[in-house]
């Protein structure tokens, strides 16, 4: 979206200086040997490649970051300022927030949550690392929780009704302690989740077997880590690295199984555009828990608007580059196909 904004905005802008810019934001020479930035001619699509290999190349670099040095690195200040309709003397790196708000793209949608698999920079066995504090990761392998619950009662079909009443039986060790599942599931924990997912796993993944006895080991695991940094400990420094790189293996491993059982993971989906009506499609920036960083995804509404622009998006057959069967997720009601 931004890209061919600016290719209608600036046409002379040429591959040299997208070539150019690039470097200068990697602070390197050349963009490596067998990457596939070298397209024929220049459009859109390939200032978007460009920030893509930025975002990829950069850890926990956000797509809006990546995007952002690239303008700045890529324009003149005169272009800027004309773009932006004034602002001489200002900040590059502001003008050029400035412009991708006019353009849609909100500074709000930079700040979003944190994807687990941002927060593990992965490497060989045993050898991952945490790229966040440990309260950071608590708070994305929650949110990430909350995401496969909601995908397993949408693949049980269950509607609020239902969740209500079969919850309760099926659940009995999950300690509850708020009127409905729904206010349950926004607020759960890693623990509580642990119990709430050993009797859900096997009634909607029945022929997971192993894996979905392997997921509630590592979640006990990691609640047990994450509840060790969480509170004043007297550990040894060397103790301590130790358990975060096992908080690490495991969180590699949970998104590992979280894969196997249920594809990939939902799409929080932020809509800048929404083009037609019933059906319609809305395109925008959105994240999720099985990658590191942002994309623009474009996602067919058979019954129309929605009432939101924040939407959650799972794509189980992963058809792009428009999902158009993709369903969309809440709390514990009947989940709907787009």
């Amino acid at each position: 979206m931004v890209g061919w904004k600016l290719h209608l905005a600036l046409p002379r802008l040429t591959q040299n200086d997208l070539v150019a810019a690039t470097c200068d934001v990697l602070s390197s020479d050349h963009l490596g040997h067998g990457n596939a930035l070298m397209p024929s001619k220049l459009d859109g699509s390939v200032f978007a490649d460009y920030a893509y290999y930025i975002v990829t190349s950069v850890p926990n670099k956000s797509a809006r970051d990546a995007t952002c040095d690239l303008i700045t690195t890529t324009l003149t200040p005169f272009d800027l300022v004309t773009l932006c309709g004034g602002g001489h003397g200002q900040d590059r790196t502001k003008l050029a927030s400035r412009l991708l708000e006019s353009w849609g793209w909100p500074k709000d949608a930079a700040a979003r949550e944190k994807s687990l698999s941002s927060c593990v920079q992965f490497g060989e066995a045993g050898r991952s690392q945490l790229c966040h504090e440990p309260s950071e990761v608590r708070k994305a392998l929650e949110s990430c929780l909350k995401d496969v619950v909601r995908v397993l009662l949408s693949k049980l079909g269950w509607s609020s009704e239902m969740a209500e009443s079969h919850l309760p039986e099926l659940c009995n060790e999950f300690r509850r302690t708020r009127p409905s599942w729904a206010d349950e599931i926004d607020r759960l924990t890693t623990g509580g989740a642990a119990y709430l997912l050993r009797p859900l796993l096997p009634l909607a993944c029945p022929t997971a077997g192993e894996a979905n006895e392997r997921v509630i080991t590592v979640l006990f695991s990691l609640a047990e880590d994450l509840n060790l940094d969480a509170h004043h400990n007297s550990r040894h420094h060397g103790s301590i690295e130790a358990d975060r790189h096992r908080t690490a293996t495991n969180i590699e491993e949970f998104l590992s199984l979280a894969h196997q059982l249920v594809g990939e993971l939902p799409w929080h989906l932020k809509a800048t555009q929404i083009f037609g009506d019933s059906p319609a499609i809305a395109t925008g920036h959105a994240w999720c828990h099985s990658y590191r960083e942002e994309r623009v995804i474009r996602v067919l509404l058979s019954e129309g608007v929605p009432s939101s622009d924040h939407l959650l998006v799972w794509n189980p057959s992963r058809r792009n580059p428009v999902m158009t069967d993709a369903v969309l997720l809440g709390g514990p009601r009947a989940s709907r196909r787009c």
